[in-house]
């Protein structure tokens, strides 16, 4: 059996095996926030309707054209995950073209099955025998997103993003002749601390030599001391900090320091840095790229903002080349929509979900789970039903309970650090650098 046409000679795409590659890889995307398990099934399932035999047929009439097969395939694997995974398939439903609704979720998934699933179930079975163990198995949704909308929010469009990703890595690998997609290495923290110094010790060489003495002297010093108290407050436990310097002091610099320190300090992969208006969000950008770009022409970036992020993901994704940099800049202020609105212009259509979301991955989970108060807009999980009232159905009535997660806390840690530094040289200055959490501790 086939999941696609248009390989290099003609060839076709064996469905197990793109099935299970894809498998491999959503899982892979969706470690660092615990869903690992629950993007694992979602990507053996999500073309579990190829398996039709008509579907089989139709897509071998089309074979070395540009047109489609025309018979539908995502519903299926939504329709034998529901019991697993819960409102989690809609990531199967959508994943061409956008997460949809929780009720045509429930419409899908309480209503008479298709005449053609019983075949392609056993077809589908046949040929990916593992899947038995997913639907005879327990629950897969993190036990943290039950109870907790914003929680289940953020992750659904996470680990969507996730299989979405996956499953265009997967294709144009094939469709590229490649044995298997191009997944870069995470980057080195370690390695991005030192060259971060060594430039940023470069800079203010150049910085000495192009101001008078006089003045060079003082900006330094409070530089230095913003600095330093930055770099300091990075070898705290993570939690939520607060960085008040006065203007000129080096906010930029210092917050770019203290979360590359951070990040090597706690096995952190990135740093993502919202910003309020899109000039700034450009010049900061520039500014962490001259600081952190390799050398070397044909590396990729380690510093960008998302916009390009995404223009750069959906094309390589649709290569089988992808893109791990270190610092993402959301162009928004409210960095949890911009990766995940519908109606953000960065989608690749009017009202479909951007297929990098997950690139930022533990960064949002973290926040969300910190800051309560956080709204994330048209939740698909306001409703939790369809798996509730299937339970009802089969008698045992349970449903699920918010659960602590392992080794993450619902409430900031609390820092409080202030150092004091030399007069600031600017008026209204506040003369004092606060690290400090920002619940006002």
């Amino acid at each position: 059996m086939w999941a696609h046409g248009g390989g290099r000679g003609g060839k076709l795409h064996g469905l197990a095996e793109h099935l299970r590659s894809t498998a491999e890889l959503a899982r892979r995307f969706a470690e660092p926030f615990g869903a690992g398990e629950l993007a694992e099934a979602l990507g053996l399932f999500h073309d579990a309707g190829k398996a039709w035999g008509e579907w089989q047929a139709g897509l071998l009439r089309v074979a070395g054209t540009d047109r489609p097969v025309g018979n539908p395939h995502k519903e299926l694997g939504a329709w034998l995950l529901a019991d697993r995974v819960d409102v989690a398939a809609l990531a199967v439903v959508g994943h061409h073209g956008g997460l949809t609704s929780v009720a045509a979720l429930s419409e899908l998934v309480d209503g008479d099955p298709r005449p053609e699933w019983a075949e392609a179930t056993a077809r589908f079975l046949e040929v990916v025998p593992e899947a038995k163990r997913i639907l005879d198995g327990p629950d897969l949704v993190p036990a943290a997103w039950r109870g907790d909308r914003h929680l289940c929010d953020l992750g659904l469009r996470m680990v969507f993003s996730a299989l979405v990703d996956a499953d265009h890595l997967d294709t144009g690998a094939f469709r590229r002749g490649w044995a298997e997609p191009r997944v870069a290495d995470p980057v080195d923290m370690a390695v991005l601390v030192s060259r971060f110094e060594r430039r940023r010790q470069e800079w203010l060489a150049q910085q000495a030599q192009t101001k008078s003495p006089s003045s060079s002297s003082d900006v330094a010093g409070v530089r230095t001391e913003v600095y330093r108290a930055a770099v300091v407050a990075a070898a705290r436990e993570p939690g939520v900090f607060r960085l008040t310097a006065p203007t000129g002091s080096g906010k930029t610099i210092a917050a770019a320091g203290f979360a590359l320190h951070h990040a090597r300090q706690h096995g952190q992969s990135r740093a993502v840095v919202a910003v309020p208006f899109t000039t700034i969000t450009e010049q900061n950008a520039q500014v962490y790229r001259n600081l952190l770009q390799p050398e070397g022409v044909d590396e990729p970036p380690v510093a960008a903002v998302h916009r390009s992020i995404c223009r750069q993901t959906l094309s390589s994704t649709r290569n089988g080349s992808h893109w791990i940099g270190a610092a993402v800049f959301p162009s928004s202020a409210r960095p949890g929509l911009p990766v995940f609105k519908g109606s953000n212009p960065d989608t690749p259509r009017s009202g479909r979900e951007p297929r990098c979301g997950h690139a930022v991955r533990a960064s949002f989970l973290r926040a969300a789970q910190q800051y309560r108060q956080i709204q994330y807009e048209s939740s698909p999980c306001r409703a939790t039903g369809t798996t509730d009232s299937r339970r009802r159905r089969r008698g045992d009535g349970q449903s699920g309970q918010a659960v602590q997660p392992q080794g993450m806390r619902t409430s900031p840690q609390r820092h409080g650090i202030t150092a004091p530094i030399p007069a600031s040289p600017h008026p209204g200055g506040s003369g004092y650098l606060g690290l400090r959490d920002s619940t006002g501790g």
